[in-house]
């Protein structure tokens, strides 16, 4: 009978090899060509990165020119490279797969939403009593109860919308690796921004002065709020991008966008 890849037995021997291969059907002996060719291919990456040490005054005279230089030229290779990645990706989501996934993706952030919405409305009580200003000389202790309380009610309705979000990606994506991309995902493009919100709005106040632990103005508060979420959100797309490696044969194709992507994030953080 056939066996799985996770049975596989010692090899030994090219006579082994063999009568494994026969007993391995085509889509098995597909897979674990492919798990060994990505295993190859990190055991280079890694292999690279080791390798890679240099000095302050050689990264600064040759390494960045060069790597600019060959980011430019492989333009056209990261290009071809993400396509393949994409039809990889389409490829293991199978026959209407796209529009499959979208919809789950949607479904989820829609019932997410709704059951937040609710969690909202039911505390709405409690949330009234931190969306009054305080005096004019608030003390510390008023400060940051009121935080406190507005943190946990932004936090509970969040942990809320994560936890609904999750059961529904578990019961619409049976795929494990493309569970664990969407998971990934939907926590790198919306969980994680907005949780980085919330702790911003307790650290800044961005729209309740009365409450702000640090002494700004109200522009430069909203200013380093909306900017700080919007950093997260491209690491986020980042990461969800880095996540597709994990397809079988995405790792041996060459993309070349990690530099393309460190640039716009510090260009970002310097303009």
């Amino acid at each position: 009978g056939e066996v799985t890849t996770a049975e596989l037995p010692l090899i030994d021997s090219p006579e082994a090899v063999r009568q494994l291969v026969s007993r391995l059907s085509d889509s098995q002996v597909r897979d674990l060509l492919l798990q060994q060719l990505d295993a190859v291919a990190a055991e280079q990456l890694e292999e690279e990165a080791a390798n890679e040490e240099v000095g302050l005054f050689s990264l600064v005279t040759t390494n960045i020119p060069i790597s600019i230089q060959t980011a430019v030229a492989a333009v056209p290779t990261m290009l071809s490279g993400l396509a393949e990645v994409f039809r990889l990706f389409i490829e293991r989501l199978g026959p209407n797969g796209v529009p499959k996934l979208i919809g789950s993706f949607l479904l989820a952030i829609i019932i997410g939403a709704a059951v937040e919405y609710l969690f909202r409305m039911s505390s709405r009580q409690w949330r009234a009593s931190v969306d009054v200003p305080l005096s004019v000389d608030p003390s510390l202790k008023q400060v940051l109860k009121s935080l406190s309380v507005r943190f946990i009610l932004d936090f509970s309705g969040l942990l809320a919308f994560i936890i609904v979000t999750q059961i529904v990606l578990r019961q619409t994506i049976f795929d494990p690796i493309v569970h664990y991309i969407v998971h990934h995902a939907l926590w790198n493009l919306v969980l994680i921004p907005r949780l980085f919100s919330v702790v911003l709005k307790f650290a800044l106040a961005p729209n309740r002065s009365d409450l702000r632990l640090i002494h700004t103005t109200d522009a430069s508060a909203q200013f380093l709020h909306k900017h700080l979420v919007r950093v997260a959100l491209l690491v986020g797309v980042t990461l969800s991008l880095t996540d597709l490696r994990g397809i079988p044969g995405v790792a041996q194709v060459d993309t070349r966008i990690g530099f393309w992507f460190n640039l716009v994030i510090h260009l970002y953080f310097a303009f």
